[in-house]
């Protein structure tokens, strides 16, 4: 007689978000995309780009997002696409909130910073970031190396 152990993982979750989700306190906040938000090439002086980024509501409680800042050392090139953010937000289990965040060089470079959300929860206050990053281009100089 052969004997057949079976393993079945189950998983949960999707491609692309990360969570902050603890069982214990019945909500959480999940943040798409992952990782590092990158807004390409765009020429300095220019209209720029604007990139979304999620805010979902997991859990079976409401969550409240406190707070929504760019980092000490996040270039003023990176800025909300909205004057009026609603906070402090209240997003219901399963609720989401799309975040536009500009880019808009003033000159040729490399820019980098933070985007930092705020949620508060039983157990105080959780701090999650994103990573932003683009490059400013000369429309003048036809340089190959920014060139999407």
């Amino acid at each position: 007689m052969q004997m057949m152990l079976l393993v079945i993982l189950i998983g949960c979750g999707s491609i692309g978000l990360e969570t902050t989700y603890d069982p214990s306190l019945s909500s959480g906040l999940e943040i798409e995309p992952m990782g590092t938000i990158s807004f390409g090439n765009y020429d300095f002086g220019g209209d720029g780009g604007v990139e979304t980024m999620t805010l979902f509501s997991v859990g079976d409680k409401d969550l409240a997002i406190i707070d929504i800042w760019f980092g000490d050392r996040t270039d003023d090139e990176f800025d909300f696409n909205s004057d009026d953010l609603p906070l402090p937000l209240m997003l219901a289990p399963g609720e989401n909130f799309p975040l536009n965040i500009a880019f808009m060089p003033d000159s040729v470079g490399n820019y980098d910073g933070e985007v930092w959300v705020l949620v508060d929860g039983p157990s105080g206050g959780q701090e999650v970031s994103r990573r932003l990053k683009g490059q400013g281009c000369d429309p003048q100089s036809g340089s190959s190396s920014c060139q999407p």
